[in-house]
């Protein structure tokens, strides 16, 4: 049962900081300077993004081009979470 929580708790996260990305992107097309609070959407919606974050600053620093982004990055989404809910549990059952 917790892994079907899991799952949907990044599902979640993973949803709402999409759309919160996806939002800042429509609402700054047309904009020649980003307002503050534009940022600190942008920054939210990075932060829950965080493992697909990193794989896309890994992309850049080997060289691939990050211009067509396709599903791999909610791969690694999922991934990213899963590691750290089982950094946590680990973190846990040794801290008993």
């Amino acid at each position: 049962m917790l892994i079907f929580k899991r799952i949907l708790l990044v599902l979640v996260i993973s949803f709402v900081g999409y759309f919160i990305i996806l939002h800042h992107g429509f609402t700054t097309d047309r904009m020649e300077s980003i307002a503050w609070y534009y940022k600190v959407e942008l920054f939210i919606g990075g932060m829950l993004w965080w493992p697909a974050y990193l794989y896309l600053e890994f992309r850049e620093l080997i060289g691939y081009p990050t211009k067509i982004l396709g599903f791999e990055l909610w791969l690694f989404q999922f991934v990213g979470y899963f590691i750290l809910f089982k950094v946590y549990d680990f973190k846990v059952k040794h801290n008993k």
